[in-house]
């Protein structure tokens, strides 16, 4: 937890509703997402504390070069959308997937293949943000994003349980309400704060980069995609 607070590192994937749910699935990934600036630093946290870099048929062996190849721009279609690179790491039978941003780990967050995916653990708090519909009524809702996957990660969700809908709900006191203005943190959100590190030394000031974008669902009748925007001055 004290190197996520140093490099703003967010939880989310299958990992993130297990922790809400009290669940645990079998041969899941712990998924961790971070900023190009802070990439390094969390490889090299990974690789001093036993893991192996494994890179696939289009990387190179290093990390630190393959890193370097993250900061080049590609297409929003690479990989899905927000995201530079993916880098997986194994400890044994253990897996880490380091996702690089391109910009923000919300804006690949906000682009999952459904709402149910959509909870993040920072280093001192779990969000969920549509939990009414991710843990009691079961329902996802299907995003249309780019990237690979999508398709295969919204079935494996369905597989999980949860009913997959297509379309937002024109209610504007429910969560997934159509262009409701959203962010993290608010009355829609499940939060549970974690236990303090404050024993340990922290190096820098945090910052709050999961409450860095709002966003709404918005939906032309056939799809449903999450609008963001990115605010000026993330709440402290």
């Amino acid at each position: 937890r004290q190197i996520r607070s140093q490099t703003d590192t967010i939880i989310s994937g299958s990992m993130a509703p297990q922790f809400f749910n009290r669940v645990t699935w079998p041969n899941t990934d712990l998924d961790l997402y971070v900023t190009r600036a802070s990439a390094a630093l969390a490889a090299f946290f990974l690789v001093e504390n036993g893991y192996t870099f494994d890179p696939r048929k289009s990387q190179v062996k290093s990390v630190s070069v393959q890193l370097c190849a993250s900061t080049r721009e590609k297409p929003p279609s690479y990989l899905g959308r927000g995201i530079a690179d993916v880098l997986d790491f194994h400890k044994g039978d253990k897996k880490i997937q380091l996702i690089v941003a391109t910009t923000s780990p919300m804006e690949i967050i906000l682009s999952f293949h459904s709402t149910a995916v959509m909870n993040i653990i920072t280093h001192d708090t779990a969000y969920s943000l549509y939990p009414w519909s991710t843990f009691v009524t079961k329902q996802a809702l299907v995003v249309e994003t780019v990237g690979a996957g999508q398709e295969a990660g919204g079935r494996k969700y369905a597989g999980r349980g949860w009913k997959m809908i297509r379309s937002p709900f024109p209610s504007c006191n429910s969560e997934l309400g159509v262009r409701i203005a959203r962010s993290v943190g608010d009355h829609f959100t499940w939060i549970i704060s974690l236990p303090p590190i404050s024993h340990l030394p922290l190096l820098h000031e945090t910052t709050n980069l999961a409450s860095a974008y709002a966003w709404e669902l918005d939906c032309d009748g056939k799809t449903t995609h999450t609008t963001l925007h990115q605010l000026e001055s993330p709440p402290p």
